[in-house]
């Protein structure tokens, strides 16, 4: 099974109202330990405890019989989903959970795939909410054996971060993922109950769902060259929901090598020599190396950069 733990929205809420979710967190590590073969930190731990409890209790009742399934592997790459919700017939929901309090978030320069937390100038960069979730929809429906059988859309919850009409024009602009804030409770309620339910779906079709496997695929180099006039519209947003995205790290080193590039191109165009630079990307097979240097090749185009 690729995913931590699979519940109800009834029982977390059960175990919630009874002081006793960290039953539920001992459970989601006991799963990561057993099935995705990895050991969270304390800081993912206490993710978990701040900001699933928020989300649930932001719920209807009418959600209490939807399946949870609790850190879900994606196929390609190494991100795991936060929580995958089912219902319908045939629906699911990708969450994205976000404790970022009441940190400053600000858009840098012309970078759309990330924000800026705190301080632009010494702020931490994070990935932008609709992009991660619009990748995971893409990745399930597109490298997952039983995604495809699904409808599925995303939404990111910031637990501890109240809606602003400039912060929601950065997160709720340019990727079809909803971004909901901590006082948005009736609206990703009444988002989440119109897809979800009323719920066909029980904890044994999310345990047949985390079953899914990776399936190959060439989608990506074939959608690359049907669409080479579109490479210079910034078509990443395109390919993000098609479930070409880039992990945090991913990001980080392909924004880093293109932020140079373009400094780079500057001082070309003005007649001077640039010092060089080399960058090297490595990982195991099926970490996303290939879908690394497309980006880079795509962005650096799109930007105008010289790249071959």
């Amino acid at each position: 099974m690729n995913a931590a733990y699979i519940t109800t929205v009834g029982k977390i809420r059960e175990a919630i109202n009874k002081n006793e979710f960290s039953t539920i967190s001992d459970k989601i590590l006991e799963g990561c330990k057993l099935f995705l073969l990895t050991n969270p930190s304390d800081s993912e731990i206490q993710s978990w405890k701040n900001s699933i409890p928020p989300f649930i209790n932001a719920l209807s009742k009418a959600c209490d019989s939807l399946p949870v399934i609790v850190e879900l592997k994606m196929p390609i790459g190494n991100e795991r989903a936060d929580l995958v919700l089912l219902g319908g017939e045939d629906s699911a929901i990708v969450v994205e959970l976000k404790h970022w309090g009441t940190s400053k978030i600000s858009k840098y320069k012309d970078i759309e795939n990330q924000v800026v937390l705190g301080e632009l100038r010494r702020g931490a960069m994070r990935t932008h909410p609709g992009y991660q979730t619009d990748g995971y929809v893409g990745k399930i429906q597109n490298f997952n054996s039983v995604g495809n059988n699904y409808k599925i859309k995303g939404l990111s919850f910031l637990d501890s971060t109240p809606y602003e009409n400039e912060i929601d024009n950065i997160l709720n602009s340019q990727f079809k993922s909803q971004v909901y804030f901590s006082d948005q409770t009736n609206e990703l309620s009444s988002f989440i109950s119109d897809f979800l339910t009323p719920n066909a779906m029980t904890e044994d079709s999310a345990i047949n769902f985390a079953k899914g496997e990776y399936e190959i695929s060439g989608r990506l180099v074939d959608y690359i060259s049907s669409n080479k006039q579109n490479i210079k519209e910034k078509i990443y947003n395109v390919l993000t929901t098609t479930g070409f995205s880039l992990s945090e790290e991913q990001l980080n080193a392909v924004n880093k090598i293109l932020t140079y590039a373009q400094h780079a191109n500057k001082i070309n165009s003005s007649g001077k020599r640039p010092i060089p630079r080399v960058f090297l990307i490595n990982g195991d097979p099926g970490s996303g190396k290939t879908l690394v240097a497309l980006s880079i090749l795509i962005e650096a185009i799109g930007r105008g950069i010289n790249a071959m």
